[in-house]
This record gives structure tokens, C-alpha cells and sequence, in this order.
């Protein structure tokens, strides 16, 4: 009877007392389902051995590891659903995209997130967070066009991430990051239309690089040409002037003292010219 009494006593106890782990890496909080304080204890549960009341408590899990959701158009992926995101571009142009983030919940600020969503982590994302980067989405196309977006996605991302951080952080959500999976679906005539646009403007560059590349490469055989020439024109003048010294500095009587200091005290054999140098000389010499 003693034992009978002692095991139901037992079974009594393990039905009035739970207990759970809480795994590293996650964040548990306790949920009064009945009473006076029912809803989520103020009391916060870390990792380690929790003891509850299983008829009156519950206890949920939240990881604040990093997640990864996926919202894609291919039902084999993420969810059995479209979850693609839609967004449209101030010029009206309707793109489709699958995306992914990385994010975690701040832990600090899970049974706030309980309290406001009273869902698991994962409807969380699929609903409320999945809602809100759209939302991201939707706002910074309506200042993109579809050219600006096609030029670069990775900018565009980098605003949409932005935005969701400034968003969602204060919600308890920390948002690593946002972006495509594969390529967004653009209309195909668009796409080429932007693409041709863009190599026309690029062989455009490329061209008035060249013209440009021509016109400094002239200039520069210019410069060199009017350099040579008006070395030319400075070694003639110094020349000129050369001459012109030496000219003026000739004299009779200079002429003659150079003829004197080279003649040999020979008679010339042959007297040409009419400068009578040699009979000059002969009569200077009497």
C-alpha cells in the first residue's frame, strides 16, 4: 500500500512539474496559459535545465543563431507556395525576384516578439517579416527606374537592406543581409532594349576616349614641331647675329695684320682678285 501510495505520489509530481532544456544557441520563455498572470513571464530563461508547470505553462524556443529565409517562385524551395516578391519602378516596370536574408532575434527582445506575434520563429518569417521586406522592396523601386535597377542590382540591394534594418531592428529583428536569388525576372524585350542602350553608350565612350586620345596625341606632335622650329629659328638668329659681329669687327688694317702674321716671306706666284692684297702688303712692307 506504502509503495502504491508513493508511486502515484511520484506520478503526481512529474505531471505538476515539467522540465525542458534550452539548448545553446536559443532562448526560451515561459508562458502562463491560466490564472491571473497569464501570458509571458517576466522572468527570462537562457540555456540550461527549465522547470515548469505543464498544466498550467508552456515553454517555446526562439533561436538567436542565424536564420536564413528564402521567399522564391519555385514551390520545391522555402515553401510550397509563391512567395516571390513583386516590386515595381517609377517607370512602372513590374519585376519579380526571389530573395534571401540572413537575420537573427535579438534576444534580448524575444518575449517582447512573443508577446506582440504569439507565433513560432518560423510564421514569424514567413508572415510578418516576409511583409516587411516586401514593403522595403516596394518603396525603394518607387525611386529607382528600371534602367538605374538593371545597371546595378547591387546598390539597389544595399538601399533595400538599409531600409529594412532601420525598420526592423527596433521590432527585435537583426537583419545580416538581403539579396537576390539568381536573377530578377525583367521582361526580356526591356532587358535587351536596356542592354543595347547601354553598349551604344559605352561604344560611344569608348570612341570620344579615342578622339580624344587622337587629339592629344596631335597636339603633342604640334607642340614638338613648333618646339624644332623655333629652335631652328633661335640657333639661325644667333648665327645671324654671330656673323654680323664679326663682320662688323673687320677692319683694314685687322685683315692685314692676320695676312702678315700667316704669310711665309714667299712671293706669291699667282696674284688673283682685285683686292691687290699682295701688292698692298709689298708696298706697306717698303
Amino acid at each position: 500500500m506504502i509503495k502504491r501510495i508513493f508511486g502515484f505520489i511520484c506520478l503526481l509530481s512529474l505531471i505538476l512539474a515539467g522540465c525542458t532544456r534550452i539548448p545553446a544557441g536559443y532562448t526560451g520563455i515561459k508562458v502562463n496559459m491560466y490564472g491571473t498572470e497569464r501570458g509571458v513571464s517576466s522572468e527570462k530563461i537562457v540555456t540550461g535545465w527549465v522547470f515548469y508547470n505543464p498544466l498550467s505553462q508552456k515553454i517555446y524556443k526562439f533561436p538567436t543563431f542565424m536564420q536564413t529565409a528564402i521567399w522564391t517562385k519555385d514551390t520545391r524551395e522555402g515553401s510550397p507556395y509563391d512567395e516571390s516578391i513583386t516590386f515595381q519602378t517609377n517607370d512602372g516596370l513590374t519585376i519579380n525576384a526571389d530573395v534571401g536574408m540572413n537575420y537573427y532575434f535579438i534576444s534580448e527582445k524575444v518575449p517582447e516578439l512573443f508577446r506582440k506575434f504569439r507565433r513560432q520563429p518560423k510564421e514569424i518569417e514567413a508572415t510578418y517579416l516576409r511583409t516587411k521586406i516586401r514593403a522595403a522592396f516596394v518603396d525603394v523601386a518607387a525611386k529607382w527606374s528600371v534602367e538605374d535597377f538593371i545597371k546595378n542590382k547591387a546598390g539597389f540591394l544595399r538601399a533595400v537592406e538599409k531600409l529594412a534594418k532601420e525598420r526592423l531592428e527596433p521590432q527585435g529583428f537583426r537583419i545580416d543581409i538581403v539579396t537576390f536569388i539568381g536573377s530578377p525576372r525583367v521582361p526580356k524585350s526591356v532587358t535587351k532594349s536596356i542592354e543595347a542602350k547601354i553598349e551604344a553608350t559605352q561604344l560611344a565612350e569608348k570612341k570620344k576616349r579615342e578622339l580624344e586620345q587622337a587629339r592629344a596625341d596631335a597636339e603633342k606632335l604640334i607642340a614638338k614641331a613648333k618646339g624644332e622650329a623655333e629652335a631652328r629659328i633661335i640657333k639661325a638668329r644667333a648665327i645671324a647675329q654671330a656673323n654680323k659681329i664679326i663682320a662688323e669687327s673687320l677692319t683694314h688694317e685687322l685683315i692685314m695684320y692676320e695676312a702678315v702674321k700667316k704669310w711665309n716671306g714667299v712671293q706669291p706666284r699667282v696674284v688673283s682678285g682685285e683686292s691687290g692684297l699682295i701688292l698692298n702688303l709689298n708696298k706697306d712692307l717698303k
